[in-house]
């Protein structure tokens, strides 16, 4: 079995590092061990996975961020050097790439947004990508400059989504998205630095004003207290570790201010106990903001001597507002250390320390081992004064107090894996005889799976000091594992602690203490959560402080609370969202949803609105816009146009669908009036129903070809079918019929033109007649038959026009006749003679010719090429004398001939 796992693990993980555990999405992250890049698992604190390509040497420092894309990238600061690993095999993806930065260490900075990691180098004034298989690098010049580390003490660029925001050398904010400059956003102040709050970018200026850089101007949410004090003692929120609130810290003073960028209120939290001297930029997890702190501290506040100094986070719980009065140690010695929000968990610690503080969502804290390493050095044998590695922050259960001050917080009990949690085992309480110490009480307890809450109750009569009173839960009682039983034990009564518990349960508490509890009065102070609300803000006298037994401790507590937003939310949400803030949620439908960003069942309006203070309990109005709306009229009143209907359809919330309809020709009506709707006026229906508006179409059908038609019928046609008719003279056979159409059939614009080709002009028969003796032919109109004298023989020549009347025939080619009746063969060899011809012949006379007449038009020929079923007519001629003159519709061979033109 062994044998099987280690082989599926090996093709699972592939051969980029090696692996004891192995490799699951458990809520773990990466971090540097050494010279190696370390897979750290959040249920077992062990390093599971180990990079075989090593990341730095000697005494390099880098850092490493896991980017949501599946990449982990490693920045070594001392070289500048960027390489991107795939999270899933740790190889790189590529060898590691330089970076130009000059004399200054810190000139860039490197992060990740959801699709990749970048680089932001001052030296250069430009952010790039870094690049990956799958897509090279990607360099963008910021025209206004980066700002300098050293004239903003927080950073100078954060990533939010997919894009990243960089502070400009002229007041603004560049957005840098898609491998360009998007936008750049000009504030007003001297920056402190950029930060992250509730999914925005956030400058925070010398004056602590806060601003959302990313919508169309800065927007305001609100000022910080501490931000303007002294703005290079001041450092923003971690984009490792962004939640919902702008939190600044103090450095030098401690002082920690925290604002609500939803409502706008701001809190301000002192850290107490050992004073930090060395902090840095904050992270936020859950109900918890952990602040680093560089150097360690002993008891009287100054830092520890010798080589036992280690870092440690401080804590503010934000279910009480108040800072939590014992850090937590964070592995390794006095100096920076990483901290960062990965897989669920807030991490901290130093690349060359084999352990790393982990703390989960609910603040409990344990250490990581990464793995034993040559260059690495084993902290886990420390003299911290808290106790062991696992104790608790405060419990949601009232906190014990000893007899001096208020009690530590219980031991942990370990987490089961948050993806498999079976039924807690249920373990009897046990009963104690009397004479029982507390602390042996507790012992069985602990022995029993049970947390042990001693409590000093004051004196009782026959008991001695520390001996036992009673317990809570009773004897007896079934209890799940892990569950906290109060002792309550003869011993000087203090008020016990209860800041941050639910006030009822406090009162319940103090009165097992032997204390009353008096009626609880509302403090008057915001609730910073929902979770505050009805939460113990105050109590007097003070936690730990000497009471005789039946004193009375006075109780304030959170019970108001500034409503949010909840507009563009969807109503079940919103009201799901008040029940958590202990308000009552009233929802009623309201306005259709027809505007920009509006959907139905979403919040269009609250009531009491946005910001304002209402107590637990009270009932909070949320309007959503209905999914549905009433249908129009869009037919009337007559005339309403398409357009105008289409815009009052989609002003209801409705998707309108223009249908041409029939054609407005003959109706009286203009085009594009409407005359029907598919959802009748009245009908209730969904928004983003489609309705369809039916309009009189601007076209009508020209259905027929008018080829072959009279001339004056086809028009009258025409125009009966709402076009114009065009008529263009043309030549055709046949007179006043028409013989093409331009215009195809088919949808065509109520109006446009028709195009009809005709012939006004009437062709008319010719033919050819010979002489009666002589071999000489005459052309003629056939209906005035042959001259005197001829008519032996007749050839058809076919129709032409004839003169007068074909004037304006497109292309006419006049037929001139000449003839000569001179006598005693003086007519080219001929006593009479006749020919015809194209050409513009002046006269005739030839030489030794008698005199002939012409020219004479007798006919008029079209031109050839028509198409149309012409046909060639030429004129024939003999060589020699006598010469003899013919027409023929055959071409002739050689040169004695002349083209007239066509005939039909």
């Amino acid at each position: 079995m062994v044998c099987v796992l280690a082989a599926v693990l090996a093709v699972a993980v592939g051969v980029g590092y090696t692996a004891t555990r192995p490799f699951l999405d458990d809520g773990s992250t990466y971090a540097a061990n050494g010279y190696t890049l370390t897979h750290l698992n959040g249920e077992t604190g062990q390093a599971d996975a180990t990079a075989r390509q090593p990341i730095a040497t000697g005494q390099e420092k880098v850092q490493v961020i896991p980017s949501p894309d599946g990449q982990v990238i490693v920045h070594n600061r001392n070289t500048d050097t960027v390489q991107s690993f795939d999270g899933a095999t740790l190889t790189p993806n590529a060898p590691p790439v330089s970076i130009p930065r000059g004399s200054a260490f810190d000139s860039v900075e490197v992060g990740v947004t959801r699709s990749g990691g970048y680089v932001v180098n001052r030296k250069t004034d430009s952010v790039e990508t870094i690049g990956t298989p799958q897509r090279g690098p990607t360099r963008i010049a910021i025209p206004d400059g980066i700002l300098a580390q050293a004239e903003a003490s927080g950073s100078v660029q954060v990533p939010v989504d997919d894009s990243v925001w960089v502070l400009t050398k002229k007041n603004s904010v560049a957005e840098v998205t898609g491998g360009r400059v998007a936008r750049t956003v000009p504030f007003d102040g001297s920056p402190v630095g950029l930060t992250v709050a509730d999914g925005h970018p956030v400058v925070v200026v010398a004056d602590g004003r806060a601003y959302a850089v990313d919508g169309r101007a800065p927007r305001q949410l609100g000022k910080l207290s501490l931000a303007g004090s002294n703005g290079s003692n001041v450092v923003l929120g971690s984009w490792r570790g962004a939640g919902r609130y702008v939190v600044a810290v103090d450095k030098v003073k401690g002082n920690v201010a925290i604002l609500d960028p939803r409502v706008g209120t701001e809190r301000a939290v002192q850290l107490t106990g050992p004073t930090p001297t060395d902090l840095d930029s904050p992270a936020t997890l859950g109900s918890w903001i952990y602040v680093p702190d560089r150097n360690d501290h002993n008891e009287r506040g100054g830092q520890r001597q010798g080589g036992d100094a280690r870092p440690r986070l401080w804590r503010i719980n934000l279910s009480t507002g108040l800072a939590e009065g014992r850090p937590f140690d964070v592995p390794g010695q006095h100096g920076p250390f990483d901290l960062w929000v990965d897989g669920g968990r807030v991490w901290a610690g130093q690349q060359y320390d084999q352990r790393t503080l982990v703390v989960d969502a609910d603040g409990h804290e344990r250490d990581a081992d990464k793995g034993a390493r040559s260059e690495v050095v084993d902290s886990e044998s420390r003299t911290g004064t808290e106790g062991p590695r696992g104790a608790q922050p405060t419990p949601s259960a009232p906190p014990p107090v000893a007899p001096s001050a208020p009690a530590a917080p219980p031991t942990a009990v370990p987490r089961p894996p948050a993806d498999a949690a079976p039924p807690a085992r249920r373990v009897t309480v046990p009963s104690f005889p009397k004479g029982t110490l507390h602390q042996q009480a507790c012992d069985r307890l602990e022995q029993s799976g049970l947390r042990c809450q001693p409590l000093p109750a004051g004196d009782q009569d026959g008991l001695a000091a520390d001996e036992v009173i009673n317990t809570s839960p009773r004897a007896g009682a079934l209890v799940p594992e892990g569950s906290p039983v109060t002792v309550s034990y003869v011993g000087p009564l203090r008020t016990p602690n209860v800041l941050g518990q639910p006030v009822d349960s406090a009162c319940d508490y103090l009165r097992q203490a032997g204390l009353l509890c008096t009626t609880k009065q509302p403090s008057g102070t915001l609730a910073l959560s929902p979770e505050q609300l009805g939460q113990v803000s105050g109590q007097s006298p003070r936690a730990g402080a000497s009471v005789a037994k039946g004193s009375t401790v006075t109780l304030t507590y959170y019970d108001s609370i500034a409503l949010p937003s909840f507009i563009g939310q969807p109503q079940g949400t919103a009201c799901a969202t008040l029940a958590t803030y202990g308000l009552k949620c009233d929802p009623k439908e309201g306005g259709t949803a027809v505007g920009t960003g509006q959907a139905p069942g979403t919040v269009g309006a609250q009531d009491p609105p946005p910001s304002t203070v209402v107590k637990a309990g009270s009932t909070v109005t949320v309007t959503y816009y209905s999914g549905q709306n009433t249908v129009g009229d869009y037919v009337n009143p007559v005339p309403q146009t398409y357009q105008d209907a289409c815009a009052k359809v989609r002003a209801a919330g409705f998707t309108c669908t223009p249908v041409e309809g029939v054609t407005a020709a003959g109706t009286g009506q203009q085009s594009g009036t409407v005359y029907a709707q598919s959802l009748g006026p009245g009908t209730k229906a969904k928004i983003g129903s489609t309705i369809d508006i039916t309009y009189y179409s601007p076209n009508n059908t020209l259905s027929t070809s008018y080829v072959g038609w009279d001339i004056n019928a086809a028009c009258a046609d025409i125009s009966a079918h709402g076009f114009t008719c065009n008529p263009v003279p043309d030549l055709f056979p046949v007179a006043n019929q028409v013989g093409a159409q331009d215009t195809p059939v088919g949808k065509q614009p109520i109006g446009s033109p028709v195009t009809l080709r005709y012939s006004p002009w009437q062709p008319v028969e010719y033919t050819l007649y010979q002489h009666n003796t002589l071999d000489v032919w005459a052309l003629r109109k056939t209906p005035d038959g042959p001259p005197d004298g001829y008519g032996r023989r007749s050839v058809p020549i076919g129709r032409a026009y004839a003169p007068p009347g074909s004037e304006n025939l497109p292309g006419a080619r006049n037929i001139n006749g000449f003839y000569c009746t001179a006598g005693k063969g003086r007519c080219n060899g001929l006593d009479v003679n006749h020919f015809y011809s194209y050409s513009q012949i002046g006269s005739y006379s030839p030489a030794d010719s008698g005199p002939w007449n012409g020219p004479n038009l007798i006919a008029r020929f079209m031109p050839c090429g028509l198409g149309r079923g012409e046909r060639p007519v030429w004129r024939t001629w003999t060589a020699g004398t006598p010469r003899y003159y013919n027409l023929t519709t055959t071409q002739p061979a050689g040169s004695t001939n002349e083209l007239l033109g066509c005939v039909w």
